[in-house]
């Protein structure tokens, strides 16, 4: 499958493309069903688990996974 895109360079289609794209490459996909939340307790975003072994928890290893890690040192450290 293939998309077309026309656009107009004025238009306020020019603004969204980027993402409307992005979802309808995602959703041509042939791993959809690898979409995961992110189990960060502040954390609503979504991410394709692209993972070797399929058991990437964080959107992010950098902030969402940086902060688990650091709250359960520091309960480790309170016990």
């Amino acid at each position: 499958m293939a998309l077309k895109t026309v656009i107009d360079e004025n238009g306020p289609e020019k603004l969204m493309f980027p993402i409307i794209r992005d979802i309808a490459d995602y959703l041509a996909s042939d791993h959809p069903e690898k979409t995961r939340a992110c189990a960060g307790d502040d954390c609503d975003l979504y991410f394709v688990n692209q993972s070797r072994n399929g058991r990437r928890r964080w959107c992010s290893m950098s902030t969402c996974g940086n902060r688990a890690k650091v709250n359960a040192y520091l309960k480790r450290q309170e016990a």
